[in-house]
């Protein structure tokens, strides 16, 4: 929408800013009108409780102590697989939110965040309700959302840069607001309303939004392209030789697509150590295999917690009062 040439910019934003929110309102008003609204309920919609509570009416604090030892000592393996998905989650949606090409002024806050979320993880399993985590791509679909955008062309490919990215809170707030308020009558009737096959659209449409600027959608579309059509405004096309290109992309979309086959599997609930594997195969496996030159343009290490600038150095009176007379003293 922001590429269009109809109304006016403000119109264009605003409509490229919200049009997954008016897609799913257009796509429920439809279900309901027309040959749609005789299907009734043979339409499946979103499955939502119609009263504030638990889904089985028990209370909202878990009973720990009805539990058995071999029952907490074997959840242990579970909550250790969630763990690590976590912590991998949180902190690659993170990194993706903060990315470079979103030029943020202020500093990060890794560690305040997994604290927090901490802190939310321990409420929800005393309430025993699905917990709360850093999302992909959601969180950097919302970073960009903030950003303000201009259209330039790199050789002779045209990209959106983002100029300035207006960062606050308020929109992170809100959101989880309005999470919390559709949770209590009429709204919670009103999200019944959706159709199914609106959210799997929005579902769909996050995915392919995320693609653009994804590096390896992006390497994988220069491998699958005609050789002089190949163009790209990526800093590794030009600093390594494409064959090289060709081989890791090869190599982390064989891997991208085993993790994937793992979660359509019995094992589905083990793919998060699969993830955590990948630490290994990125520090131990790949620099046998490729230069260390080729894998810092291809897929730089992230420090998550970059050290602080050195203190600038100030001096005392007792110093100044010094300098002060040893540049008499020279002068003399």
């Amino acid at each position: 929408a922001r590429r269009w040439t109809l109304g006016t910019e403000k119109l264009r934003v605003f409509v490229s800013d919200y049009a997954p929110t008016m897609a799913i309102i257009l796509w429920t008003g439809i279900s309901k009108i027309g040959r749609a609204g005789h299907l009734g309920g043979d339409l499946p919609r979103v499955n939502v409780p119609r009263n504030f509570g638990t889904t089985d009416g028990r209370s909202w604090v878990l009973d720990f102590f009805s539990l058995e030892g071999w029952a907490i000592v074997l959840s242990l393996v579970p909550a250790l697989i969630i763990l690590v998905l976590f912590i991998f989650d949180h902190n690659v949606s993170s990194i993706m939110a903060q990315g470079a090409e979103f030029k943020l002024k202020k500093g990060s806050a890794y560690h305040l965040d997994f604290f927090v979320l901490g802190v939310c993880i321990v409420v929800t399993g005393i309430l025993g309700i699905p917990p709360c985590n850093g999302l992909i791509p959601q969180a950097p679909l919302h970073t960009k959302s903030l950003g303000v955008l201009r259209t330039e062309e790199r050789n002779g490919v045209r990209v959106d840069v983002v100029e300035k990215t207006w960062e606050q809170r308020y929109t992170n707030f809100g959101q989880a607001l309005l999470t919390g308020v559709v949770l209590f009558r009429p709204l919670i009737g009103i999200l019944g309303l959706v159709p199914n096959a609106a959210l799997h659209g929005l579902f769909i449409f996050m995915a392919l939004a995320s693609l653009p600027g994804n590096e390896l959608w992006e390497r994988v579309c220069l491998v699958a392209s005609e050789p002089r059509l190949r163009k790209s405004t990526r800093a590794w096309y030009e600093a390594v030789d494409f064959s090289t290109i060709s081989r890791f992309t090869k190599l982390q979309f064989a891997l991208a697509f085993v993790i994937f086959f793992v979660t359509i599997t019995p094992i589905a609930m083990s793919f998060p150590l699969f993830i955590a594997a990948l630490v290994f195969v990125r520090t131990k496996f790949l620099p046998r295999h490729f230069s260390a030159a080729d894998l810092e343009a291809l897929d730089p290490l992230i420090d998550l917690a970059p050290a602080d600038p050195p203190a600038k150095k100030t001096q005392s009176r007792e110093d100044l009062i010094g300098g002060e007379d040893g540049e008499r003293g020279a002068s003399g």
